[in-house]
């Protein structure tokens, strides 16, 4: 009877283990030995992936490439552009050889047109008039392309997705390329074209987007930051305030909420004349008035919590 119950413990043993992998993928020892093990991904490198003992259920897909010839008929709009919004023509080539595969005439079965296939309110907010016509494509598209490096802080997988899939939606899976298969085969060919059109490997930023204090988020309490503690690195940048309170407890919750969804939030407590210390719930920085009012404006139209933002230059 015992080895009998031995072994429903022995199985039950592997049953739970197998279950916990599946649930809680990371793991480290504390400096007490004793295992720690979150299914987020953490920030701090101590932590280990733990391998399922079934391998890789995950498929991968094979990626199609396509061919590797280039027209040279847009060269001369391409390199315009390139100057005038200080983007790689050879990035931009790569852009309009896996969007259209320089067909000025293509429309996607979701409406984006011509080069570049751009959405029709892309293309309205960056000034195009008609899509269909090479230059205005090319000018237009390069334009919200230095608008999505900008947001994203020179990071080219990000623009690359957010050009894809729209900046929201980058924003929204804090601050990484979505879970979409067609948006990381997107960036995946994207950058392998723009090596071949280059002829050398392409080397990019992978930080996060924006510049804030690091701060690694795992429930405790963050430090508040004065003003003085943040002018030294963000001084001349723009921020986005999202709320201010007199008391840090209120500041904490909307912090708390902001950064369990992936927004870089911080507080910075600030003393006003007559009202005593408030305390000051802020994102940044950004390189523009207009980048960080974007973003601030992305912000409230999803979260509840936020129902004005303004924009702060340190």
């Amino acid at each position: 009877m015992s080895g009998l119950l031995n072994l429903i413990l022995l199985i039950t043993a592997v049953f739970c283990s197998v279950h916990a992998v599946h649930a809680q993928p990371y793991y480290m020892k504390s400096s007490n030995g004793v295992p720690v093990y979150t299914n987020i991904k953490p920030e701090d490198n101590s932590y280990k992936k733990i391998r399922s003992p079934w391998g890789s259920t995950k498929k991968q897909e094979k990626i199609n490439y396509g061919s590797n010839n280039y027209s040279r008929d847009y060269d001369r709009l391409i390199a315009n552009a390139g100057d005038i919004y200080n983007v790689d023509p050879n990035l931009i080539k790569a852009i309009i050889k896996v969007e259209s595969g320089f067909n000025p005439k293509a429309v996607s079965r979701m409406g984006a047109m011509g080069l570049m296939q751009l959405m029709p309110q892309t293309a309205l907010n960056n000034g195009v008039v008609n899509p269909f016509d090479p230059a205005d494509n090319i000018y237009g598209g390069v334009k919200y392309f230095r608008m999505l490096l900008n947001m994203f802080n020179g990071n080219l997988k990000l623009a690359l997705a957010g050009y894809n899939a729209g900046e929201n939606a980058v924003i929204d899976h804090g601050f990484s390329i979505p879970p979409y298969p067609e948006t990381q085969n997107y960036v995946k060919k994207t950058l392998y074209h723009y090596s071949k059109i280059s002829r050398k490997k392409v080397y990019h930023k992978t930080n996060i987007s924006m510049h804030v204090k690091r701060v690694k988020y795992s429930g405790e309490k963050s430090p508040v930051y004065s003003e003085k503690d943040l002018v030294s690195e963000l001084s001349g940048k723009f921020l986005v305030q999202l709320a201010s309170y007199p008391q840090l407890s209120l500041a904490r919750e909307l912090e708390h909420i902001l950064k369990s969804k992936g927004y870089p939030a911080f507080i910075q407590k600030a003393y006003l004349p007559k009202r005593g210390t408030w305390y000051r719930v802020r994102i940044g920085s950004f390189s523009t008035k207009e980048e960080a009012k974007f973003f601030g404006d992305s912000i409230r139209s999803k979260e509840p919590d936020i129902d004005k933002v303004i924009v702060v230059n340190l």
